[in-house]
């Protein structure tokens, strides 16, 4: 049988989080979960629209590591190690229930798309709406011309506010390649959008996406 300790978790860092959930301690097993929950919901949701799959798929895999917590080693960021562990689970899923050819996980293009938009803007004053809204559409635009990878190597560089060297490992490339991934998908954007709508766009991700 095994021993769930539960403890009172108050301002302890990420890692000493693990440590304790790695010596069975719910409430920092809990609450690891309820720090990620959202960000590992929106990123999957980027890839599929079923919210019930979504949540299960967070579940399972938080019952994984609950399982095999005792072999699982203390990550550099919690964070970092919890969406590359997601996103391979997120695509195999999709490529057994979708029937996709066998191939790398890294392979965005055989999984799904990855659903990147810029959203109407909420503000009241109608001309400055409008001048948003200008750029959204010239945004949108733009981001039709990126590939997959190159969406979502933007989502986690200016969202979700990821270091190279991290989304290098969550998406599988080396550093100098996902430098060239991001640039160059910030490339294509200035090409089809202008410089200004691109700076515009990545100043203010968070409350345009």
């Amino acid at each position: 049988m095994t021993l769930v300790k539960v403890s009172k978790i108050i301002g302890i860092n990420e890692v000493e989080l693990w440590v304790a959930f790695k010596e069975g301690d719910l409430k920092a097993y809990e609450q690891i979960y309820t720090i990620y929950y959202r960000q590992l919901y929106n990123y999957a949701h980027k890839y599929t629209s079923d919210s019930d799959l979504v949540n299960d798929l967070i579940h399972d895999l938080f019952v994984k590591i609950w399982n095999n917590r005792i072999s699982l080693n203390i990550p550099v960021s919690v964070r970092n190690y919890l969406f590359k562990s997601f996103r391979g689970h997120l695509f195999n899923h999709l490529r057994d229930t979708r029937h996709y050819s066998v191939g790398s996980t890294d392979d965005l293009e055989q999984v799904e798309a990855f659903n990147l938009e810029v959203k109407q803007s909420p503000e009241a004053d109608v001309i400055d709406r409008e001048k948003k809204n200008h750029v959204r559409i010239l945004i949108n635009n733009a981001i039709d011309h990126l590939t997959d990878r190159q969406k979502e190597a933007i989502y986690l560089k200016y969202y979700e506010g990821f270091s190279y060297p991290e989304i290098a490992e969550i998406m599988g490339l080396t550093q100098k390649g996902t430098y060239k991934l991001i640039a160059r998908a910030i490339s294509t954007l200035r090409e089809h959008a202008g410089p200004q709508p691109v700076m515009l766009f990545l100043a203010m991700f968070k409350r345009m996406i």
